[in-house]
């Protein structure tokens, strides 16, 4: 990135525009998630990490970030592997495996990174209120 404001240059795959993406990333879906009444998990699954918001007993969004953690921050991948994903999961009690609901388009990492993030919120935020309306 060229610009000294990471979020609005354009995201070229770099390693610094990665540990923008991926950093900026994670804060603004803590941020987002924090907003609400459920709890947030940051897990490893695999060499991703993927952030859970957990909005019921029963009903969760997994945001699978395509960033990894390199000294303690994450970083987004490189490419080949690079579309952020959003899902909502389903428990029939807390206990029991979480099942796949559906997920929503996915978010390629092309454009400016405060267009990444924004389409990764706009995405969740829609699997919420699609999951919503299931757990109801």
């Amino acid at each position: 990135m060229n610009n000294t404001n990471n979020n609005t240059a354009t995201y070229t795959g770099s390693y610094d525009d990665r540990a923008a993406l991926g950093v900026s990333l994670v804060a603004a879906l803590v941020e987002a998630f924090g907003k609400g009444k459920g709890k947030i998990v940051q897990q490893m699954q695999g060499s991703e990490l993927v952030l859970i918001y957990v909005a019921s007993p029963t009903v969760a969004i997994k945001v699978y970030t395509s960033c990894t953690v390199e000294n303690g921050k994450p970083i987004a991948r490189p490419e080949g592997s690079d579309a952020i994903r959003v899902c909502a999961v389903r428990r029939s009690n807390p206990n029991a495996p979480a099942v796949g609901l559906f997920s929503v388009k996915r978010v390629n990492r092309t454009g400016k990174v405060e267009a990444i993030i924004g389409r990764t919120l706009d995405r969740a935020r829609l699997a919420w209120k699609d999951a919503a309306k299931i757990a109801a």
